[in-house]
């Protein structure tokens, strides 16, 4: 069946709304295929990158802490 018989049987209004559905389905398929995937991966990406950086954070203020302490644990002597 084509577009142009299936206006003829089912009427042009409804030829139209199949038309824009269609274009909205194929739209929404490209926007998840080339904008969304890439972008989670993108944010993936960075989470597991500031993951480490907080890791790496978290170490230096330990030994601060760590040479801080030792500090004032000497001024007390």
């Amino acid at each position: 069946m084509d577009w142009i018989t299936a206006a003829r049987d089912l009427g042009f209004p409804a030829v139209i709304i199949a038309g824009m559905g269609y274009a909205i389905w194929t739209a929404g398929s490209w926007l998840g295929k080339e904008l969304l995937v890439p972008l989670r991966n993108r944010h993936f990406d960075f989470l597991t990158s500031l993951e480490q950086t907080n890791k790496t954070i978290a170490e230096s203020i330990k030994e601060v802490h760590t040479r801080i302490n030792d500090i004032t644990c000497l001024r007390r002597e």
